[in-house]
């Protein structure tokens, strides 16, 4: 006969089903916003070679600056930038809770990321 599980053991593995997918969901989100970043950047590598290309034609700068308009592309590029490390920094989190979930310690957490083991608390006590 089947051991019916305690209460605490029941409530155990519905946290551990839910990091599972919170953390499973930030993957998605992390991926979207690598794509977005990778995007940007392939953007700002195709106007640094037109701009490579332009100064050795003998191009005056004040010609691709009012031509290519650095500004917005510059913002894009950090835009990107900044919302792949929201990602990044909340699949971590997320992560770490996981482990957490699955019986891990917070030394444990910290030595297979090299990183303190009071990073690892303050990052599991933030709210995503």
């Amino acid at each position: 006969m089947a051991q019916v599980p305690s209460g605490s053991e029941q409530r155990g593995n519905v946290a551990l089903a839910s990091a599972r997918e919170q953390y499973r969901a930030s993957l998605v989100q992390l991926e979207a916003a690598y794509h977005v970043m990778q995007d940007a950047l392939r953007d700002g590598t195709e106007a640094l070679l037109a701009i490579r290309s332009h100064l050795d034609r003998g191009g005056s700068a004040q010609e691709f600056v009012h031509d290519m308009l650095p500004q917005p592309l510059r913002a894009t590029i950090a835009h990107a930038l900044d919302d792949w490390e929201r990602a990044r920094h909340e699949s971590n989190r997320l992560l770490w809770r996981l482990l957490l979930a699955e019986g891990h310690t917070h030394a444990e957490i910290a030595r297979s990321f090299g990183v303190s083991r009071q990073l690892v608390s303050r990052l599991l006590h933030e709210t995503g």
